[in-house]
């Protein structure tokens, strides 16, 4: 049995750590709460993300050092704003503190889908300058997940990208259970890409649901946000087939189809007349595809990358356009193939 360590006792943090302990490891998460800790702990549920659902393999601590030490794999799962801050937490206390029983540093994994929106990196390359050679890889897990049915049990498919095939291996061997099955890919960039812009489409494919568009204009959403992902993607050094995959298509069809997706939900809420503050303020949901638009955008820009939905969007939450307004402009851009 090996430890394994999750940082952040969230929705998707919580969750993870189903198929983790299924899979016969002995999971730890840190949460900074510790009125939710203890919470956690005695009723092995966690009543604000994820209420009614057991999670019987676990136990949490808001002790990061003790939830680090003998680690083999380390899951950062917060928010993607909180990722530079949380890692400049673990740089203090890895130092000859979270190796494995062989001395080996322990493989980093970010479960975060977003950029960091100062620098417009990636959350491994976050890690990466915050953590240096503290951990032996730094990989990232991605794909069509909802915290809530991977936590019920429910069947469920992902990726762990990474240039190290001995952990991308690691975490795939870690996780995988009947229920929840795991691919690898050594598409790193790709697979963080696809997976921070999904958010993106889905806030425009929200917004056109809002506006009572039908499920053409979804599919034609879908679809033509699938290309500007990949377009971005690949000037960005990444492999045109991840896109295609669990962590491109995969995802971004969950994201803007489903019942459970934050930022979809943000989209119809601007469609029918509410800011983005007042969605988070009356649903207390954490829309990652804000923040991500404007790194895209910006992205998109240095790289001559032509995002036509994105820009769109950011319109809509930056400029104060009316969601309605620029859906025309979408519709009657200039005549070209596809």
């Amino acid at each position: 049995m090996q430890k394994v360590c999750i940082l952040g006792l969230g929705a998707w943090g919580t969750a993870l750590a189903v198929p983790l302990s299924e899979a016969g490891n002995e999971v730890v998460i840190w949460g900074r709460r510790a009125e939710a800790v203890e919470r956690f702990n005695a009723l092995h549920e966690n009543c604000d993300y994820l209420p009614g659902i057991k999670v019987e393999g676990a136990v949490a601590t808001a002790d990061m050092a003790a939830a680090l030490r003998g680690a083999a794999l380390v899951f950062l799962a917060v928010p993607s704003s909180a990722a530079a801050a949380v890692s400049r937490e673990v740089a203090r206390y890895m130092d000859g503190a979270a190796s494995d029983r062989a001395g080996t540093p322990p493989v980093f994994v970010s479960t975060c889908k977003g950029l960091e929106e100062s620098t417009a990196q990636r959350i491994t390359e976050v890690a990466r300058r915050e953590l240096g050679d503290r951990f032996r890889a730094y990989t990232a897990l991605s794909g069509p997940n909802f915290a809530v049915e991977v936590a019920a049990g429910l069947p469920s498919a992902t990726v762990v990208a990474g240039a190290d095939e001995s952990a991308r291996v690691a975490v795939q061997d870690a996780l995988m259970t009947p229920n929840f099955r795991v691919y690898t890919n050594s598409d790193t960039v790709g697979v963080e890409i696809a997976g921070a812009l999904k958010n993106v489409i889905a806030i425009a494919v929200g917004m056109a649901e809002g506006l009572g568009l039908g499920f053409n204009a979804r599919a034609a959403l879908i679809t033509r946000g699938l290309a500007e992902i990949a377009r971005l993607g690949i000037a960005l050094g990444a492999d045109r087939y991840t896109f295609s995959g669990l962590a491109g298509m995969g995802d971004l069809v969950l994201t803007c189809t489903g019942e459970h997706s934050r930022n979809r939900r943000a989209g119809v809420a601007l469609a029918r007349g509410e800011t983005l503050e007042q969605f988070v303020r009356r649903s207390r949901a954490l829309v990652e595809g804000a923040g991500t638009t404007r790194c895209a955008v910006a992205l998109a820009a240095s790289l001559s990358v032509e995002m036509p939905v994105s820009e769109k969007v950011y319109e809509v939450l930056f400029e104060k356009r009316r969601p309605g307004d620029v859906v025309p402009e979408i519709m009657t851009r200039g005549k070209k193939n596809e």
